[in-house]
């Protein structure tokens, strides 16, 4: 009996000698820095990451890939990287190809430690413009009017549009998203182009947006114009709004 709690004793000190406490912290992205927000082929897409971890780093991972869009820009990528220690700072490049379309594309970063705890997902946004492809923004102007750069507007405003929509080969669809100070939609306007159609006129064809401004207030119009072949132009105008 004496034996037995001999090596019962011995197999309890054991087990508490051997214990391997759970991580559950999850790896940092420390920093992410892009060397540009606007490219063209064959342009590099360079991006450089630093993470850390309390334990040991395990890998890294770089996505590229069209970004709030499913049908445009045929380019997609990927780099993993195995890395290791508490700490890791490095650079992942990508080199566009001639057959990416023109368009809005998003960059993830994600990172790893050894138990399996994951970074939250960090995402940087750039464009590619393909010259000659994309489709064109001509003179485009709002009602209120686009003052340096910026629509002011008040009260109710509604908001009016004029300009011209030009595409080498056909439109296929152009968008008015009207965001918040929060970033959070107020009102989207979707306008179908009609087939074999290589200009628009934009006073002529599209709605006004008559959003109700109470619980949100406006900060960014959002246009975006795509064409048949699934090139996109996107523009971004800031608007200042007094209640």
């Amino acid at each position: 009996m004496k034996f037995k709690a001999v090596l019962l004793g011995l197999a309890i000190l054991f087990l508490a000698c051997t214990k391997v406490e759970k991580d559950e912290r999850a790896p940092v992205i420390e920093s992410l820095d892009l060397n540009s927000d606007s490219f063209r082929p064959p342009d590099v897409v360079k991006i450089t990451v630093a993470l850390s971890d309390n334990e040991n780093l395990d890998q890294v991972r770089v996505r590229i890939s069209p970004a709030f869009a499913k049908s445009f820009g045929d380019w997609k990528d990927l780099q993993v990287r195995d890395i290791s220690g508490q700490t890791y700072e490095g650079s992942f490049s990508f080199v566009i190809p001639d057959t990416a379309r023109s368009g809005y594309y998003q960059i993830v970063t994600q990172g790893a430690d050894l138990r399996g705890n994951g970074t939250k997902d960090s995402i940087l946004y750039f464009t590619i413009n393909q010259p000659g492809f994309a489709p064109n923004i001509i003179d485009f102007q709002t009602d209120p009017p686009i003052v340096e750069d910026v629509i002011y507007m008040s009260g109710q405003d509604s908001l009016r549009f004029t300009g011209l929509l030009i595409d080498n080969v056909q439109l296929k669809e152009v968008t008015f998203d009207l965001r918040s100070t929060n970033d959070e939609r107020i009102k989207m306007l979707t306008h179908d182009i009609p087939d074999s159609l290589t200009s628009w006129d934009l006073a002529l064809n599209t709605d006004t947006i008559l959003p109700d401004y109470e619980t949100k207030f406006p900060g960014l119009l959002l246009v975006k114009v795509l064409d048949n072949d699934g090139n996109q132009t996107r523009m971004e105008v800031p608007v200042d709004y007094t209640p």
